[in-house]
């Protein structure tokens, strides 16, 4: 009786014992033991822990590190969990984590990736490290539906961005702060940034990608910092935006096709000094009506499709030179235009270049210049059209070139047509052949 005793009361203290943390299922002397090292990721120092392999345990110490919030032990990247079975068969070391009361972020890679505000100040500056790790990361849609920030700052050590990372958001102003990394708007990075009325681009920024910032109608200034080195804008990037006036750095080199288009408040584009632009694809600046100061740049060989395409102010557009065609539909909607100036480099004229303009009443050619061809309904039906002057050295005039000019005389520098104009070149609606419709051999008074 007093063994079964003894048995039962050995029981309870095994037992007892587990519940310690400390279960063991064979003598002590016979078991391995190891020892735990703990990475508080702060200057408080936590002692190392002996266990037995096999060793259940049910808590661990609890570091503190200033005003972060513990979340747990990592090992081999995953929270632990108790109880916890060790069971390793060898020494680990454990890295604490924690949770920012303000921020919400993900661990990658020893860097931190934002990826929500749960704070309540409105004029928020992200930091650049949490826990000793540094900030590089914005996460897409980070600040989605945040009805508490109004002015964001972003730190220089983020250096990349995701996309529509202040979707519907309050914010209003961002920055960011001096010597930024991030080179990058990546597409649709501002997308549906319902609030957001002022940026300013940093200087390290190269490529703004494909609707950047499209639907802010709100969004009324954009700046560059000084020294910007952006090279791209791409497609869509400002479409339907507020803005009013914009200064280009002088680094840029190419605008994609409609990246200023629906701007309904845009009166001026500015190129800052001597521009490295290259290309600018169509429709840049479409039903952007109200954009009155415009200089066409220099360094742009091609001037597009739909460029300004519903434009109702402009009156006079003078080509710099070096612009050496001009594209179908280049210069179409714009009812206000009266006349243009194509410089001597200018070498083809695409069909339908000049179409409908009702106002447009006279188109110059630059002398002595290189035009060598004129496509077919490359002039056609502008009512009030009256005086084109065709150079010397045009190869190809197709027929119909100036087809529905019913106002129009041709003075032709040409004593005769070259067998390489189509016999029709010159056709109209209601033709009237005489000295008043056409003038060869032209010379200037």
């Amino acid at each position: 009786m007093r063994l079964k005793q003894s048995m039962f009361y050995l029981f309870l203290i095994v037992m007892f014992a587990s519940f310690l943390g400390c279960e063991r299922v064979d003598d002590v002397d016979d078991i391995a033991t190891y020892i735990i090292t703990f990475d508080t990721q702060s200057d408080q120092t936590i002692p190392n822990k002996t266990v037995y392999d096999g060793e259940t345990l049910l808590d661990l110490p609890v570091p503190s590190a200033g005003d972060l919030i513990f979340t747990g032990w990592l090992h081999e990247g995953q929270v632990i969990t108790f109880p916890w079975l060790y069971d390793y068969e060898k020494d680990l070391t454990l890295l604490a984590t924690y949770s920012d009361p303000e921020w919400e972020y993900e661990i990658e890679f020893d860097t931190i990736t934002i990826t929500g505000y749960r704070g309540s100040e409105a004029i928020v500056t992200i930091p650049k490290s949490i826990n000793g790790l540094p900030v590089i990361r914005i996460a897409s849609k980070a600040f989605e539906d945040n009805q508490t920030i109004e002015q964001l700052t972003i730190a220089n050590s983020v250096a990349i961005i995701g996309r529509l990372f202040l979707y519907q958001s309050q914010v209003q102003s961002v920055e960011f702060e001096s010597d930024a990394v991030i080179t990058h708007f990546p597409n649709e990075m501002f997308y549906g940034a319902n609030a957001l009325q002022t940026v300013v681009i940093p200087k390290s920024v190269e490529v703004i990608g494909d609707g950047a910032f499209d639907v802010n109608e709100a969004l009324t200034s954009v700046t560059f910092e000084a020294g910007s080195r952006l090279r791209e804008i791409h497609s869509y990037a400002f479409s339907r935006t507020g803005i009013e006036t914009i200064t280009l750095p002088a680094s840029i080199e190419h605008i994609g096709y409609w990246a200023f288009s629906y701007c309904h408040q845009l009166t001026a584009v500015y190129f800052e000094g001597d521009v490295n632009m290259h290309t600018m694809e169509k429709g840049v600046f479409a039903y952007s009506e109200n954009l009155l100061d415009f200089t066409f740049p220099s360094g742009v060989s091609i001037y597009p499709t739909d460029l300004l395409r519903g434009n109702e102010v402009i009156n006079h557009i003078t080509l710099p030179e070096g612009v050496q065609v001009i594209e179908e539909n280049a210069f179409y909607l714009m009812d206000a235009l009266e006349t243009v100036t194509l410089p001597r480099s200018v070498q083809h004229i695409e069909a339908w270049a000049f179409p409908w303009l009702q106002s447009l009443s006279e188109v110059i050619i630059k002398e002595p210049s290189q035009l060598a061809t004129i496509e077919t309904w490359a002039f056609f039906s502008n009512p009030v059209l009256t005086k084109i002057i065709i150079p010397l050295g045009v190869t190809v005039i197709e027929d119909g070139a100036f087809y529905g000019n019913e106002a129009l005389v041709l003075y032709i520098r040409e004593q005769e047509r070259p067998s390489t104009w189509g016999t029709n070149f010159h056709q109209r609606a209601t033709w009237v052949y005489g000295e008043e419709t056409i003038v060869w051999h032209y010379q200037d008074n």
